[in-house]
């Protein structure tokens, strides 16, 4: 075999290794784009992002509710005993108005 084979052999094996890259390099690039897009979101827009978001939001009125209920409770528990301090004051006044005479006028000697 002289040079000029050699030559064709070298270059023979580096085109096939050259294409045996290109299309390994091909299949791997495409094999992580599919499986990197399963990793971004897709805004929101299928169905399992919807039923969560729905659920979210239904949890986040619950909380409200149950915030809501908290604050009536402490609402009406606070209007009770205004309502116990008003009734106490107002026996106070009825207690020293009945206590205290009535002033008098005296009738002048004129």
């Amino acid at each position: 075999m002289n040079l000029t084979d050699w030559a064709n052999i070298t270059s023979a094996i580096v085109a096939v290794a050259t294409v045996f890259t290109s299309v390994l390099a091909f299949v791997v690039r495409h094999w992580i784009k599919d499986q990197l897009k399963e990793l971004r979101p897709n805004g929101g827009g299928s169905t399992y992002d919807i039923i969560r978001k729905a659920a979210f939001d239904a949890q986040r009125a619950a909380n409200a509710a149950e915030q809501a209920a908290v604050y009536s409770v402490e609402a009406s528990e606070q209007i009770g005993e205004i309502i116990g301090r008003v009734s106490a004051l107002e026996q106070a006044v009825i207690a020293i108005a009945i206590r205290k005479p009535a002033v008098r006028k005296i009738p002048s000697n004129n």
